[in-house]
């Protein structure tokens, strides 16, 4: 289950797992893979495993009810628009307002096909104030959403991180493709970006704005971890177990 999944995150077991330099370490709590990042000297069959990842599908052509709600039902004081490219901003729930100082790790959920980020926030506090991590541990849920949301309705704390007209990307239709990297659907032809680069550049900004941060984490349940193995595959972040600029990275999926 999620929660059985974002315990496991402040109470991981690492094991050594298979070897490469992309390293598995398997948990002893729900059978958990965390990915120690560097993308190089794969072996044969573990490439040709997580490419068959990459297939698209239409998971059984189910047309999830969206939970996406511009502006958020609830958390409105936790949301945060993160710049993107070209009038772009991606829409994320955060515990602690960027700039905050002190904290020590950073943990990025993503939410599954119905994009209930909203939940996936409410479920990962609570467990990082089970744990009382609460005053070291920022918790960050973004959203891939599947309609326009101007920057405007999402927070009111964009102050100049984005221009009010600043609009989201989104990937609309039955099936669910952000999952697999897919370009987002937006009318613009410079603002359709692959959700893989939106990973990215929210990982590049957790990174900037919360200095001091001794680890970044991302993971995801359903098809959140889809998203998050296949992207940790691809991604220039995470070489060596670090981000781009230098902070230590880790994927966890179940």
């Amino acid at each position: 289950s999620l929660l059985c999944l974002l315990v496991s995150l402040f109470t991981i077991t690492r094991v050594n797992g298979l070897a490469a330099q992309l390293r598995f370490q398997t948990s002893v709590v729900s059978g958990m893979i965390s990915f120690s990042f560097a993308h190089t000297k794969m072996s044969a069959q573990l490439v040709v495993s997580l490419l068959l990842l990459m297939v698209p599908g239409n998971h059984g052509a189910t047309k999830w009810k969206s939970e996406f709600y511009c502006p958020p039902r609830h958390y409105k004081s936790r949301a945060h628009p993160v710049p993107l490219q070209d009038g772009l901003y991606l829409p994320v729930l955060a515990s602690h307002r960027p700039g905050t100082a002190g904290l020590r790790q950073a943990v990025i959920l993503i939410h599954g096909a119905p994009r209930e980020a909203e939940a996936y926030y409410r479920d990962l506090m609570r467990v990082v104030q089970e744990q009382k991590k609460g005053s070291e541990t920022l918790a960050l849920t973004p959203v891939f959403a599947d309609k326009p949301c101007a920057a405007s309705s999402w927070s009111r704390r964009r102050r100049a991180a984005v221009a009010n007209s600043a609009q989201v990307p989104y990937w609309t239709g039955p099936n669910i493709d952000w999952p697999s990297g897919a370009e987002s659907e937006n009318k613009k032809a410079s603002q359709r970006i692959s959700s893989f680069l939106v990973l990215d550049y929210l990982v590049d900004w957790t990174a900037s704005k919360y200095s001091g941060l001794q680890r970044i984490v991302v993971t995801g349940y359903s098809a959140g971890a889809m998203t998050v193995a296949r992207w940790a595959v691809l991604s220039p972040e995470g070489t060596d177990g670090k981000t781009t600029s230098g902070v230590p990275l880790r994927a966890i999926v179940q």
